[in-house]
């Protein structure tokens, strides 16, 4: 009769225990850390107009935490919701954000039934890439991080074209 003989010497495969591979898991992390960081940075302003809201002038003007309200008050809503002029102003800010999104909706249907992006994604606006990788790709975050990394670009490319605009309406 022969024997078997077992080789337990060979190359054992190591057993990996979780769904992430260890770069995809740092990935994962850093992209946390800019997410707070984003969310920091775009929070704070709003949160300070709301914490400033609530002091009186005096208290506005004081040397003071500028964080901390020491005798909350809503007079300046109560003068804010009184005045004649916040109505016309509510009213003219709605009606421009109206248009704008209908705008905005209008070249991503645009471009999106015209062309597809297509040929070879050459005629992608950022809406229809961001939407192309996120949404059709499967990978969000991708998606996410292609329109919050345009925003700024955006930001100051329209700080360009308003000073020209301005530089423009000063000529005439």
């Amino acid at each position: 009769m022969s024997t078997l003989a077992i080789d337990k010497a060979g190359p054992t495969r190591k057993v990996k225990y979780g769904s992430m591979s260890r770069d995809r898991a740092w990935a994962l992390r850093w992209s946390y850390f800019f997410l707070v960081l984003f969310a920091i940075f775009f929070l704070t302003p709003p949160i300070y107009m709301l914490i400033t809201s609530l002091k009186s002038s005096a208290e506005i003007s004081a040397a003071t935490n500028p964080w901390w309200v020491f005798h909350p008050t809503l007079s300046n809503y109560v003068e804010l919701l009184s005045s004649n002029q916040f109505l016309r102003f509510f009213w003219n800010s709605s009606v421009i954000s109206i248009i704008v999104v209908i705008v905005t909706f209008a070249n991503f249907d645009i471009t999106r039934i015209l062309t597809a992006g297509g040929p070879i994604d050459t005629t992608h606006i950022f809406a229809t890439w961001s939407f192309r990788l996120g949404i059709e790709g499967g990978d969000i975050p991708l998606g996410a991080s292609v329109s919050l990394f345009m925003a700024p670009i955006l930001a100051i490319a329209a700080v360009f074209i308003l000073r020209d605009i301005t530089k423009r309406g000063n000529e005439a």
